[in-house]
């Protein structure tokens, strides 16, 4: 294979009385795979994952990406495959989806407990360096089932670095994200908070410094309504306010840009000092 992997398969299945699996045992490099238990008609499946690394499964999903890290999960399911009990636990340590400058890993542990045609699910994910985030609360099965999940956590902008340095721009600051999605799974339904304090927006190619930035963002069923955002540039100040309708083809927006003697640009050969009241609308 494209990973030169030893792979090496056991299997045994009974189909005598619906569909048993005695056994079966997967090995490929370090990755093994196991699982035993009825399926059918009744479930009491057992099944573990161990050291699927992250590159294995980017070469089933996508290509060009530098994956790394590794997954491990168990599951204990009971009851049927209409309405299935039961456990499902998933990790992941170290995982990252790119390499090089900024590069970062993250941590996670999830675990889905079923009931029926719903899974109460919790899960934490930690990146040691652009903070954490845990979503929790139930999530359907079906199309039409009520969903219920919450995300909540923090987010260093100082992340953005691996886009943004090689075109002389920086982001510093921390957001914090509290989202709640309701609805159903084939029309969810979005509402929450982002907040931003003590940011930092810097463009050293034209000398650009905005300091200062406190923003409030209020997303309601895919609108994002910037209620407060404001920052120093120099001795002045810039401001926005406005929508952005981030679900609708296009994206459309209406935004007001406001500066007060703002420094804009500020560089070694020309300095600006800028009065401005901006609408951009459209998509």
């Amino acid at each position: 294979s494209a990973h030169d992997l030893t792979s090496r398969c056991v299997a045994h299945i009974d189909l005598a009385n619906g569909v048993d699996i005695g056994d079966i045992r997967l090995r490929a490099g370090a990755a093994t795979v196991a699982a035993s238990g009825p399926i059918t008609p009744t479930l009491q499946l057992r099944a573990s994952v161990r050291n699927v690394s992250a590159q294995l499964l980017s070469s089933f999903v996508t290509t060009g990406v530098a994956a790394a890290g590794a997954i491990s999960a168990d599951a204990v399911l009971d009851g049927t495959l209409s309405s299935p009990s039961g456990t499902i636990r998933v990790s992941g340590r170290g995982l990252r989806g790119w390499s090089g400058p900024g590069a970062v890993s993250a941590d996670f542990d999830a675990t889905a407990r079923l009931r029926g045609a719903v899974a109460a699910l919790a899960a934490p994910l930690a990146d040691g360096k652009a903070g954490k985030l845990t979503v929790r609360g139930s999530l359907p099965f079906g199309p039409g089932a009520a969903l219920d999940l919450v995300a909540a956590g923090g987010l260093d902008l100082g992340v953005f670095d691996r886009f943004l340095t090689a075109e002389g721009r920086r982001l510093r600051g921390e957001a914090t994200r509290d989202l709640t999605a309701g609805g159903t799974l084939a029309a969810p339904h979005v509402t929450g908070t982002i907040r931003l304090r003590d940011g930092e927006v810097q463009d050293y190619a034209q000398g650009i410094l905005i300091a200062g930035l406190t923003a409030d963002i209020q997303i309601d069923d895919g609108v994002a309504r910037i209620t407060r955002f404001t920052g120093r540039a120099g001795e002045g100040t810039v401001a926005l306010a406005g929508m952005a309708d981030l679900l609708a083809p296009g994206t459309p927006v209406d935004i007001t840009v406001t500066a007060r003697g703002a420094k804009l640009p500020a560089r070694d050969l020309v300095t600006a000092v800028v009065d401005a009241d901006i609408r951009l609308r459209g998509r």
